[in-house]
């Protein structure tokens, strides 16, 4: 497959990713001019993502099954962003408009917690960075395959969020409370992480997507249930399984 974008530091990213995994888990990686934003990388089929088909007791186990032991640690981690850079440069952006103060707390409260996050999960490992379902796909052997990685140095902690939004189809409404909270609580179990911690790496998450989509020109309006997703997610953090 030829993948063709504009030249930017996510298609150097994503070509050293595929590299550094050399097909374990991740399609492969052929050639690449990465001056004119070109990746030639194997074709996966039939393509189907993880949730063509599939319903969400398998999703949950598909996804576990990829997603441990997955991470390896980097060759070079100078040529990655880490987790923390995005969201430190979030803040930068957001502190520089006036028309996002209330987004502009979530945000630094998102960076607080990302830190302590850190601070208790501190391995520096190569991430795919934008792990939702799209992003999994089905391979001729059955099995599914990683695409599209973006490529950021952090714990694999900070790798689950993306799945657990594009479960929800990327929507946090409160009326969906106790299901995200059973998700939640079943990849937390498999994976021995505390359901609470999960749950603050979706808030940390949800605040860097807005700030994302506003940096690349989406207007407020544009973005408003995005914005509705981080206060969505800040309250997760306090809800109980009933």
């Amino acid at each position: 497959m030829l993948k063709i974008g504009k030249p930017c530091r996510e298609a150097v990213t994503e070509h050293n990713t595929l590299c550094e995994y050399n097909g374990r888990r991740f399609c492969k990686v052929y050639n690449a001019d990465i001056q004119n934003g070109v990746i030639l990388e194997e074709g996966i089929q039939p393509g189907d993502s993880l949730l063509h088909g599939n319903p969400r007791e398998e999703r949950i186990f598909i996804f576990y099954s990829l997603f441990n032991g997955l991470h390896i640690a980097p060759g070079r981690i100078a040529q990655y962003p880490t987790y923390i850079e995005w969201i430190e440069k979030s803040v930068d952006y957001l502190s520089k408009r006036e028309d996002c103060k209330e987004l502009y707390k979530h945000i630094e409260r998102a960076k607080e917690i990302c830190l302590s996050v850190s601070a208790l999960y501190p391995r520096k490992m190569l991430l795919h960075g934008d792990l939702h379902h799209g992003n999994i796909i089905l391979n001729q052997s059955g099995e599914y395959t990683l695409i599209d990685p973006k490529g950021v140095i952090g714990d694999p902690i900070f790798d689950m969020s993306r799945f657990l939004l594009n479960e929800f189809s990327d929507t946090l409404s409160p009326e969906k409370f106790q299901e995200i909270e059973e998700v939640v609580c079943d990849l937390a179990n498999k994976l021995d992480i505390p359901s609470k911690i999960l749950k603050l790496c979706l808030y940390v998450e949800t605040a860097i997507w807005v700030c994302d989509d506003l940096e690349k020109g989406s207007s407020l309006e544009e973005c408003a249930f995005l914005i509705d997703n981080v206060i969505h997610a800040e309250a997760l953090i306090h809800h109980v399984s009933s």
